[in-house]
């Protein structure tokens, strides 16, 4: 018997330990960040507004026209051929405020993207220690159930007359039938939470690996006046509205600017042939003068968006402070 034991022993010893896979959660963040469709999505829009405003100050092609005809001096007639060359200039500031307009919706979608990576850390981060819990509790059913049928292997091999000893050991049978059940929806519980986070972290494995994680101890208190401006200072959403009142500053003065006159300077030369052969040649300006449209509706509009976004600004940051004193009444809350 001794000998069966030792042998038993050294084959536990000997035998390779199989490591669980297991990842740290920043390891997972990384993957889903990288990999993410959206967030590539919004990387190309943001480029995108870039080369259109780029695009925006490019100045416009020169215009050339061709025309041919005939003359006559009675009797005589003879053929005419003009040939002119005009480049549209526009007016000074036109071309910079229209790419500066562009490049705030540039940083608009640059907000939205940085808006979309926390909003991919949150929710692995989330998941990931929700399958973290849901591991744990599957874990400790399965030690509870092993626990509960050593107790039940010790009374199975025993006869208890008293009924109250077989009562006992028919709520051992009902509780172990219980934790059984409790087991298998803990099990199906984590393979789910699993199932969620791999459609972000894309860890590509068909078994179910551990993460490693950081539990909440409750030991810091925050300080309310330094996440409040901390909050101010750097809420995507406040960004994104600052931005949309910058935008709505930058499209009024385009708009006020919009209704000054652009000019174009050409040439030309012309070449006519009835009686005697005539050519002309010459330079000209051409300047558009604001009299029926002098765009007021569109500045008295522009105006007013600034007006409601700024507003909209104003109610949004007492929208966030007050967000997270609630957050951090929670916080206080949970910690205590």
């Amino acid at each position: 018997m001794r000998l069966f034991c030792l042998f038993g022993l050294m084959l536990l010893f000997l035998s390779p330990a199989v490591a669980e896979e297991s990842y740290p959660l920043p390891d997972l963040v990384r993957r889903a960040l990288e990999q993410n469709e959206q967030i590539a999505a919004f990387r190309a829009r943001v480029e995108q507004k870039q080369l259109e405003a780029g695009q925006a100050k490019a100045m416009p092609n020169p215009e050339i026209e061709y025309a041919k005809g005939r003359k006559k001096v009675s009797p005589s007639k003879g053929p005419v051929h003009g040939l002119s060359v005009s480049q549209p200039i526009l007016y000074p500031g036109k071309q910079a405020l229209r790419s500066a307009v562009i490049l705030v919706d540039a940083d608009k979608e640059h907000v939205r993207l940085r808006r979309t990576e926390l909003g991919v850390t949150l929710d692995v981060t989330r998941l990931a220690y929700e399958y973290g819990l849901a591991r744990r509790r599957a874990a400790l059913f399965a030690e509870r159930e092993k626990h509960f049928k050593i107790i039940q292997t010790y009374l199975s091999g025993r006869i208890f007359a008293a009924p109250q000893k077989k009562a006992e050991s028919q709520i051992v049978e009902s509780r172990l039938r219980n934790l059984a059940t409790l087991e298998l929806e803990a099990q199906a519980d984590y393979r789910a939470a699993f199932e969620k986070l791999n459609l972000l972290a894309r860890l590509g494995t068909d078994t179910y690996p551990a993460v490693r994680l950081v539990w909440f101890k409750g030991r810091t208190p925050l300080d309310e006046k330094a996440l409040i401006a901390k909050s101010q200072a750097n809420n995507l959403g406040l960004a994104e509205q600052g931005l949309e009142a910058a935008g709505a500053r930058k499209e009024a003065d385009l708009a006020a600017i919009e209704l000054m006159p652009d000019f174009s300077v050409s040439a030309f030369t012309q070449r006519e042939r009835a009686v005697e052969t005539e050519r002309n040649r010459g330079m000209g300006i051409g300047l558009s003068i604001p009299i029926f449209n002098r765009n007021v509706k569109g500045i008295a509009a522009a105006k007013q968006r600034i007006s409601a976004e700024e507003s909209t600004l104003a109610f949004q940051r007492r929208l966030v402070e007050s967000e997270l004193r609630r957050s951090l009444a929670e916080y206080e809350a949970v910690r205590q």
